[in-house]
């Protein structure tokens, strides 16, 4: 005679009566444990996905260029009513440009302007720069060179094409020496940079590098500047310069040295890192807690269909009991069964998770970190939902008395 029928059973017993148990009802059993899977999955997809946008998002900042300090325009945190909204000019660079001496300073107007040859028009991204744009930001030639020295002080006619743009208007043709229309005005490509792919939200390689003056004067039509960078030569140096930009903009814009009356932003790459990691944790957390609430439907769930089975099978505990099986024994067996159904559940969850999330990236282009940590910690919660919604339920059966369980029909 088996040892289980006696009552009595070893820990491994536990196992085989719960398998064969979850095996009896297999439809109810993927059902009570679809809630687990959900939650798991759910849980598993946004954190990848969190973590990878992290990942992403880390790199795409580091790629504007060691050690770079970014002003912006901002309105007054103090709310001060100005003239228009604020701005950065020209003049702000060549400021920062004379107060900064030796440290590379880069101005940077941007806007949408068509770029044409022949038939062909493409939308580009225009930037309007100086000619240490490159070396600051980064960026690399595959052929040719970028804007000289020389034009950084008048507005002469070269371009400096984005991969994308040389590849739809040129094919495999050598863009080099050849001309392209901007806005009716025509450009001498001089240079093609190397494929970027995306920084942020922007598409570098659509990007096309002209002089500074010539996007005022020519393309955009406009006196004001998007940002201006400035090159730090290293990290150390940066919260000292950091001072002195906030110095020289201030004084040039006439504002108090109160930071609620400035009407402009210094940031550095750490700085912007941190906020946007904060921010990325938080959104990830927080999507990751609403998804979790499957998982307490799941446990619900599953310590539903456990008092279920309790009821369905009095008689057995019955028999058990009075075989001499204690109450601690029971309690055993009924929470095995809910550990083997949550775990199941949590097995099948991180499966679908991460499956759920290279769809998501392959479909979508975003990229996904599948981190060991956070599978172990889901599978883990899985775990730990069948211990906590499956004690009841085998509390409930170890209490059973052993002649009224008997007599249960």
């Amino acid at each position: 005679m088996k040892l289980e029928l006696l009552g009595r059973m070893r820990p491994l017993d536990y196992f085989g009566l719960a398998f064969r148990a979850i095996r009896a009802n297999p439809l109810r059993s993927f059902l009570t444990t679809l809630g687990v899977v959900i939650g798991v999955s759910s849980v598993v997809a946004l954190v990848s996905l969190g973590e990878g946008a992290g990942t992403q998002i880390s790199a795409q900042i580091k790629g504007l260029g060691s050690g770079l300090i970014i002003i912006g325009s901002q309105d007054p945190p103090n709310g001060r009513a100005t003239d228009g909204p604020p701005q950065l000019y020209p003049d702000d660079a060549e400021q920062l440009r004379d107060g900064l001496k030796g440290i590379p300073v880069i101005p940077e107007q941007s806007g949408k302007v068509p770029v044409r040859l022949g038939s062909k028009t493409s939308m580009a991204t225009v930037i309007g720069t100086w000619s240490n744009y490159a070396a600051a930001r980064g960026l690399t030639l595959a052929r040719g060179q970028f804007l000289s020295a020389k034009s950084d002080r008048t507005d002469s006619a070269n371009v400096v094409l984005g991969a994308d743009i040389a590849d739809r208007l040129f094919g495999r043709l050598n863009p080099i020496g050849r001309s392209v229309l901007i806005k009716e005005n025509r450009y001498q490509v001089i240079g093609v940079a190397v494929a970027q792919g995306y920084q942020g939200f922007s598409n570098v390689d659509q990007f096309v590098y002209v002089p500074f003056l010539a996007t005022q004067t020519q393309l955009l039509g406009s006196d004001t500047v998007n940002h201006i960078y400035v090159q730090a030569p290293n990290e150390a140096a940066i919260p000292a310069l950091e001072q002195q930009i906030t110095a020289i903009v201030t004084e040039a814009h006439g504002l108090l040295p109160d930071p609620s009356d400035h009407d402009f932003t210094v940031r550095s790459q750490s700085a912007l890192l941190a906020t946007a990691s904060g921010t990325l944790g938080v959104i990830t957390t927080l999507l990751s807690s609403i998804a979790a609430i499957s998982l307490l439907v799941g446990g619900i769930g599953i310590m539903n269909i456990m008092l279920v089975s309790v009821t369905e099978r009095t008689r057995e505990i019955g028999i058990r009991m009075a075989l001499g099986a204690i109450p601690g024994e029971i309690i055993a067996q009924f929470i095995t069964e809910a550990v083997m159904l949550s775990s199941l559940g949590g097995l099948l969850g991180v499966l679908g998770g991460i499956g759920a999330a290279r769809v998501i990236s392959a479909t979508a282009g975003w990229s996904t970190v599948v981190s060991p940590m956070v599978v172990l910690i889901a599978f883990g919660f899985s775990f730990a939902v069948g211990v906590f919604f499956g004690w009841y339920p085998a509390f409930a059966a170890s209490r059973m008395d052993p002649i009224k369980a008997l007599r249960y029909e």
